[in-house]
């Protein structure tokens, strides 16, 4: 780089909240606005911002690595060949790959699995904690343990099955209970109901390969939002940085901003631990 080139870093808000939540905050400029936003970054720790130009909560949602892919038997990053989405329509499964490609071994979290919960339980497949009702599917095989087989081995490139288990379903509960955790409670501490929200923002690959209605049956965001007001925000942490690089005023705002911001630690809530059980269960009616 220049030898007389400056480094410089966006500061972060706690430890478990990191400059990229900050970058969240300059793309979707919420701290300027009137109306109560809600702004969700899916990852191993989910990062959760809630508020106006008055003030703003934060927490951090630690939601595992199940939507990303891991700790899923067939998952697997978003990348070519990952299946993305699933729809199951009475007895006809179908589904999408990133690159529109054959499967090349697994599903994605960001898309694929919060599809595949949310229509096996639509479908009568799966009961609201998650378990097979009937063993006799013709998708469902016993391989040891029960396992749903959402690509058969002669339809992907890897010539092997791609399926998902009752364990694989409850890895991705636990985390989306962490995740409705963190915004009931931001939403608690604010003092407002879940419904009052007036838009959302998602984040990362999660606002890129997720379907909102799939996401809202299952609970990850909240209900009752004007769908016009749940809005993709892209690479934030990405975008955020480039704003900051390339604008001094952008970089100078810093500052201002954190003063806005109050963090949540989550895990010392008087509330945390009732929220966490009754987020659990998947779905909201429909």
């Amino acid at each position: 780089m220049n030898g007389e080139g400056m480094v410089t870093a966006i500061p972060l808000i706690e430890g478990y909240i990191g400059s990229d939540a900050v970058a969240n905050l300059i793309i979707t400029k919420i701290y300027q606005d009137d109306a109560v936003s809600l702004a969700i970054d899916i990852g191993t720790n989910s990062e959760i911002l809630l508020g106006n130009s008055e003030k703003i909560l934060a927490c951090s949602a630690p939601s595992g690595p199940s939507f990303e892919g891991a700790h899923i038997s067939s998952g697997m990053k978003a990348v070519t060949g990952a299946i993305d989405s699933v729809t199951i329509e009475g007895d006809c499964l179908s589904y999408t790959t990133i690159g529109d490609v054959l499967p090349k071994g697994g599903i994605c979290g960001s898309g694929g699995v919060i599809d595949l919960v949310a229509e096996l339980f639509l479908a009568n497949v799966i009961t609201k904690t998650g378990k097979f009702r009937d063993l006799n599917h013709p998708r469902i095989i016993v391989d040891g343990v029960p396992k749903f087989v959402v690509a058969r081995n002669d339809e992907t490139s890897t010539r092997s099955d791609i399926t998902v288990t009752e364990k694989d379903i409850n890895e991705f509960l636990l985390a989306k209970g962490s995740l409705k955790t963190g915004w009931t409670i931001l939403s608690e501490k604010y003092g407002i109901d879940p419904s009052q929200i007036d838009k959302i923002y998602l984040a990362g690959s999660f606002g890129t390969h997720v379907d909102i209605e799939n996401a809202i049956t299952l609970s990850l965001i909240p209900p009752d939002i004007d769908r016009k007001h749940i809005l993709f925000a892209g690479e934030t942490a990405i975008g955020g940085a480039k704003m900051a690089l390339k604008s001094v005023s952008e970089r100078d705002n810093l500052q201002q901003l954190l003063a806005k911001i109050e963090y949540v630690e989550l895990s010392v809530e008087p509330s945390f631990n009732r929220e966490y059980l009754r987020s659990i269960p998947p779905i909201s009616p429909v």
